[in-house]
């Protein structure tokens, strides 16, 4: 169900998340840098891209320094690779010891869109087309069904943290 696609704060997060474990600094990242400065790599703004596209970009600059001087000097955070995770065991495993994960849905769902809350399933969504990025900061289980796994989930689409079924 999670393949890459875009969404320049599920980039970002991961990216800041990780600096902060490594280095004990917290980063300001551009999302604005991002999607200004990934059109190279294959991105296309504000209408869209994905998320490999966008992680060629880095080393990433600092909020505050010049976008354009996109230098190692003036690195805030480095990205030393990415894998795309196309088996949940592994996302799973990735999730409990990098941390949050960057991955992409089928949100063109009416079930999606119309969402409140609880654990969000829907077996017609699709795995080839993938039009959202979302975040991944965990897994659990609901009841005494230990069958009954979700992963959790931010999402900008929504105000809430969303639950998918796995």
């Amino acid at each position: 169900v999670f393949v890459v696609l875009v969404g320049l704060l599920v980039q970002l997060v991961p990216l800041k998340d990780i600096t902060f474990w490594k280095t004990g600094r917290l980063v300001a990242l551009s999302e604005q840098n991002l999607m200004d400065c990934s059109w190279a790599q294959g991105n296309d703004g504000s209408f869209g891209g994905l998320m490999d596209n966008a992680f060629y970009l880095i080393p990433f600059t600092f909020e505050r320094k010049n976008p354009a001087n996109n230098k190692p000097d003036y690195s805030a955070a480095n990205d030393t690779g990415f894998l795309d995770i196309q088996k949940e065991k592994f996302l799973m495993e990735a999730v409990a010891t990098v941390g949050p994960v960057s991955a992409g849905i089928d949100a063109s769902r009416d079930t999606f869109h119309f969402y409140k809350d609880g654990i969000y399933y829907d077996p017609a969504c699709s795995r080839e087309y993938v039009n959202h990025a979302i975040l991944v900061v965990g897994y659990s289980s609901e009841g005494k069904d230990s069958n009954n796994k979700y992963w959790l989930v931010k999402n900008r689409y929504k105000t809430s943290n969303v639950k998918f079924i796995f």
